[in-house]
């Protein structure tokens, strides 16, 4: 008995498109709940650190020292949160990897370093963004002021 990897590949063409977009579509949802969860932990915790910036400010620290340290607090989440993607993730995605290699005779992994540097990306201007957002919305309302 023969069988061909090709032929293989042939009779499930449809199921691994419609797979893909399935999973495509998982994976952009995952993405905006992931950004949205950020976003709302971000203005929580500005809108809870109100009073502390204030104080800050009050005993001498500058708007542009603020400015300074929450971008640096941005940077630091993305920081934290990309070496977590590029270890815990990838070993998630070599296991996958394994797992459907013994079970699949035509699956071939590639691991998907230009989708991967794109989400870094995106999640490192994310990260310096949304900070920065909040925090200038938060001066044009004048939530942080000198004093208490």
């Amino acid at each position: 008995m023969l069988v061909s990897k090709s032929e293989l590949l042939s009779a499930a063409r449809s199921y691994i498109a419609s797979s893909r977009i399935i999973m495509y579509g998982l994976c952009l949802v995952l993405l905006f709940m992931g950004s949205m969860n950020y976003f709302h932990v971000i203005v929580t915790g500005y809108t809870v650190r109100k009073k502390e910036f204030s104080v800050m400010q009050s005993i001498g620290m500058t708007t542009r020292q603020l400015k300074n340290m929450t971008r640096m607090e941005g940077i630091f989440y993305g920081l934290i949160v990309g070496v977590l993607v590029l270890t815990v993730g990838s070993g998630v995605l070599g296991a996958v990897a394994v797992v459907m290699k013994s079970r699949v005779g035509y699956f071939k992994f590639v691991y998907p370093w230009r989708e991967l540097i794109g989400v870094l990306l995106i999640l490192g201007g994310l990260c310096v963004a949304i900070p920065e957002g909040v925090f200038r919305r938060m001066r044009k309302n004048r939530e942080i002021e000198r004093g208490f």
